[in-house]
């Protein structure tokens, strides 16, 4: 009855939200700003638009930028349904997959460039990294070489990177996050399913970190629901505060906070 009595109130309100947006349409005229005309106008424009619709807007997503370089995203369908549309956003090995050069070991070989990535984690606080490399200059200048080898020694592991096979890091995109293989249980490891629940004795310990903007707070400790079989005592979840996707296992609360817990729990898990 609800829904009957919401359907009815929307198909009697249509006629009047038509009008109103021919009305907005006619009455938009240019040079009218603040007069009766132009109020009358976005009074129609905005009454049109007070309703619940079914299409979803493009997602407008033109382009992404990977460094200094502007890619293209196109859209392709792969599945149409009455309820929904399955869309493909075709570009992870058109245009992240590039093949080692010379003179490098591995030449011509197809891979995700570490660059790459390091470049997407950067662009996402570039002022903070543009501040740390002032703060190391003018720390030098000032003869603070302690404070200056905190920073460069942060730099030292950050901007150690390695390429990643394009097969590994395809199947990662496709199985982790466009997919849910884990998730759906529908993980295969040499043709057999990966079974979470048949894991009973083994701790489990998950951790993230307030800030990360990569994989959010929720998504880590999913897995505790994924093991179901798992006793109680055995499982254990921290919530790092102040820390970011990188700072999560690396630097001062690394050592300081999460280290000990997790110290701490592989040794209660053995008692």
């Amino acid at each position: 009855m609800l829904y009957q009595a919401y359907q009815t109130q929307s198909d009697l309100m249509s006629p009047f939200r038509l009008m109103a947006q021919a009305g907005a349409a006619s009455f938009w005229l240019a040079k009218t700003e603040g007069s009766m005309l132009r109020k009358l106008a976005a009074s129609f424009d905005v009454f049109s638009r007070l309703r619940l619709t079914h299409t979803r807007p493009a997602y407008g997503i033109q382009h992404i930028t990977v460094g200094e370089h502007q890619i293209p995203v196109t859209e392709h369908k792969l599945l149409e349904l009455p309820f929904g549309t399955l869309l493909h956003l075709a570009w992870f090995e058109k245009n992240l997959i590039s093949h080692v050069p010379m003179p490098h070991v591995g030449y011509m070989r197809r891979v995700y460039p570490g660059f790459i990535q390091l470049s997407a984690f950067m662009s996402m606080n570039p002022e903070r990294h543009k501040n740390a490399f002032k703060e190391m200059y003018q720390h030098l200048v000032n003869g603070d070489v302690a404070k200056a080898d905190i920073i460069r020694v942060f730099y030292d592991e950050y901007l150690a990177v390695n390429d990643l096979p394009a097969e590994f890091y395809l199947e990662t995109v496709a199985k982790v996050f466009q997919t849910y293989d884990l998730a759906r249980g529908a993980l295969t490891y040499r043709d057999r399913i990966v079974d979470l629940a048949a894991i009973r004795r083994t701790a489990l310990m998950t951790v993230e970190g307030e800030r990360d903007d990569i994989c959010s707070v929720g998504q880590t400790v999913a897995a505790q629901d994924l093991c179901p079989n798992i006793r109680p005592y055995l499982k254990t979840h921290h919530i790092q505060t102040g820390v970011g996707h990188y700072g999560v296992f690396s630097g001062k609360k690394w050592n300081q906070q999460i280290y000990p817990r997790v110290r701490e729990h592989i040794h209660a898990s053995m008692g």
